[in-house]
């Protein structure tokens, strides 16, 4: 199933929310509450300025969800920082420049600091990666999709079993393939 988060009621238990969390230092629980329609959600405010919502937004797609920036609204002081965004089209784009920002004013290094140097900006963007912190290059070859390696394939097989019309010539054309592994 696919989560577009269009449903704001889709949401993980705040039992399991607490589980996702354990080992980070959590400095706050919120209650974002929608007004019209009363569904509500749990947001847990990192000590470092990261978040976790039940909605899972974050975690899922590299991007804050709404109910983060409803809490960035009402607190003065809750940071944003471009490095809560997962990097989609250059994954070497140095944000660490770039000044964290609440409601008010832009916030300068001594308020707020994500330590950059250490995490990598997927990490940042998702509080649950536990994978190595350091940044990782490129692989030099591209992923190719399934379909494009089916099709490539029949193109290239298509000649070698035009004449087949046995199982005899269908075992020699295994056998023959088996070999060039």
């Amino acid at each position: 199933m696919l989560n577009g988060f269009i449903n704001d009621k889709a949401r993980v238990s705040i039992k399991w929310l607490l589980q996702l969390v354990r080992g980070l230092t959590v400095r706050h629980i919120l209650e974002i509450k929608h007004e019209s329609t009363g569904v509500f959600h749990f947001l847990a405010i990192l000590t470092d300025g990261r978040s976790l919502c039940d909605c899972c937004m974050q975690s899922n797609l590299g991007i804050p969800c709404r109910h983060y920036f409803r809490a960035w609204i009402d607190i003065k002081k809750l940071p944003f920082h471009l490095s809560f965004v997962r990097p989609r089209q250059d994954p070497n784009l140095a944000v660490e420049s770039t000044p964290a920002v609440c409601r008010t004013h832009a916030l300068g290094p001594h308020e707020f600091s994500v330590p950059t140097q250490t995490l990598r900006s997927a990490f940042a963007s998702n509080p649950l990666d536990t994978t190595s912190h350091r940044t990782t290059p490129p692989p030099t070859t591209q992923t190719v999709p399934a379909r494009e390696v089916f099709h490539e394939v029949q193109t290239v097989l298509r000649p070698l079993i035009s004449g087949i019309q046995t199982r005899e010539q269908v075992q020699e054309l295994i056998n023959g393939l088996s070999e060039l592994q």
